[in-house]
């Protein structure tokens, strides 16, 4: 792999780790869940490794750490919806950002923009796997120019 990319992972990846260790539980939980199952996987193999949870045992035990972690992953399970009815109209980006909070109360404003970020990008991606509406087929004679039968000049 290129020694740039692996820079700029390890980067990326001790920067996450970073604000983990000093966040409020809640948003720790969400960056350590989001990279480990989002972002770490993206680019060339071999993929960087996951962070490890127990970063944020200094400050939290094992049950509060797997209890965030729990409500981390509902609000990233909401990701693809929500981005999918923001990209499709039926909802604006404020009332995406409001569903989240009602439906995952205690994380910060950050947590609610990266889940709605990560939503829309699913939702675009798969947007090709959409199957396309039916197409009418013409009937055999519908598509024939009247002077196509005539004798050739």
């Amino acid at each position: 792999m290129d020694e740039r990319v692996e820079q700029l992972r390890s980067a990326e990846r001790a920067r996450i780790a970073g604000e983990a260790i000093v966040a409020h539980l809640l948003d720790a939980a969400f960056a350590v869940v989001s990279y480990n199952d989002f972002h770490r996987r993206f680019g060339p193999l071999p993929h960087p490794p996951p962070i490890d949870l127990d970063i944020l045992r200094h400050r939290y035990s094992w049950g509060e750490i797997s209890e965030a972690c729990r409500k981390a992953r509902a609000l990233l399970q909401d990701a693809y919806q929500v981005g999918d009815d923001l990209l499709s109209g039926r909802s604006t980006r404020a009332e995406a950002a409001r569903k989240l909070r009602q439906s995952h109360p205690g994380f910060s404003e950050k947590c609610y923009e990266d889940t709605i970020g990560q939503g829309c990008f699913m939702a675009a991606d798969t947007g090709c796997l959409r199957p396309l509406p039916k197409r009418v087929t013409p009937s055999a004679h519908s598509n024939r120019r009247s002077d196509e039968t005539a004798e050739p000049r």
